[in-house]
């Protein structure tokens, strides 16, 4: 959705520090988890992105 939208500078906030973890290591392929390896492959070479770990209780955006 942000590369059809053609965002280059991208930043992901999450309260789960695994996801951030992941995404954020180049070590993906010995995780096993494919949706985590597909996106940190799409989203690399497209622009800038960061994926940041933020606090539960920071958390405040409501769906």
């Amino acid at each position: 959705m942000l590369l059809n939208k053609r965002y280059r500078r991208t930043i992901i906030q999450t309260d789960n520090l695994e996801v951030v973890q992941a995404l954020s290591d180049m070590g993906l392929e010995e995780l096993g988890i494919d949706v985590l390896r597909r996106t940190q492959c799409i989203m690399k070479p497209e622009g800038q992105w960061r994926i940041i770990h933020i606090p539960r209780e920071q958390n405040l955006v409501v769906d």
